[in-house]
């Protein structure tokens, strides 16, 4: 795999404090890791812990910026996603606390462009804590998709 060149703000078309990793480690043309520390200001936090279902959301966030990756590669620009569903979600614990450092790997098990289906592991100290297939969308013109819909 290879270093991530960019910040993780530039990968996601999200704002801050929405924005849960920390950065991207590597990457190539089917996965990418991503990691993060969760802190005391991290978003989800509730008496020093995060409940183990937002890992889900970290998974997401994971192949969002893969995405973006992609797509700044290829001279695009980042563009907006749907999270369509989780498969096979398994959380092997209650909870995380501040201080864990996660691993996100999210692998590529489809992808048409628009709709893909990623596997997904969050680990902390070599322990697998969330694991999941997750299902997204990611319209080419995701405005365009907006007028039809309401028209």
């Amino acid at each position: 795999m290879n270093p991530c060149p960019y910040p993780i703000g530039n990968l996601l078309a999200h704002a801050p404090p929405m924005i849960l990793l920390d950065q991207i480690d590597a990457y190539d043309e089917e996965q990418a890791q991503a990691s993060l520390c969760i802190r005391n200001d991290s978003p989800f936090i509730r008496e020093g812990r995060v409940p183990s279902y937002v890992t889900v959301e970290y998974m997401a966030q994971a192949i969002a910026a893969y995405s973006g990756l992609q797509a700044l590669e290829k001279g695009e620009g980042v563009r907006i996603g749907f999270l369509l569903g989780t498969r096979s979600l398994k959380l092997r614990v209650p909870e995380l606390f501040v201080g864990d450092k996660l691993i996100i790997n999210v692998v590529a098990q489809y992808n048409d462009g628009e709709m893909a289906a990623f596997d997904c592991r969050t680990v902390r100290d070599d322990e697998v804590v969330a694991e999941a297939t997750i299902n997204v969308f990611q319209p080419s013109d995701p405005l365009q998709m907006r007028a039809q819909q309401l028209s």
